[in-house]
């Protein structure tokens, strides 16, 4: 694998996908570029897909703090994975570490518990 010259750098900054949201909205974009936008697109998918994963732990974990811990340690892995090269396995980061993700996959996770566990879907 031939890393780039500086690789995949981390963003660090909490809630940066928000100027994505900002600058359609201030722009009257079509919904056509509201759905195509890759950060629209990525920033709805992380919350969706760990929806998932928290509907799934509703069953098992019944508090929410250890449902958190879970939810925010799985994405912290996920994330870390993905700077360090998979844990060395690449010379290089080869996707993003995006603090936005970790904060939308453990949102996700808490939306899908809490669904969960409000409906009655749990034995």
């Amino acid at each position: 694998m031939i890393c780039p010259i500086k690789g995949a750098q981390p963003q660090l900054i909490p809630f940066n996908f928000l100027q994505t949201f900002v600058h359609l909205y201030r722009n009257d974009a079509a919904i056509l570029k509201w759905i195509t936008n890759r950060t629209i697109a990525a920033t709805v998918m992380n919350v969706v897909l760990c929806a998932a994963i928290g509907a799934a732990l509703a069953p098992y974990v019944v508090t929410w703090r250890r449902m958190m811990m879970f939810g925010i340690g799985l994405t912290l892995l996920v994330e870390l994975t993905q700077l360090t090269g998979a844990w060395g396995l690449y010379p290089c980061a080869w996707r993003k570490f995006d603090v936005d993700d970790l904060m939308m996959n453990a949102l996700g996770v808490a939306l899908g518990w809490l669904w969960m566990r409000r409906r009655g879907w749990v034995i």
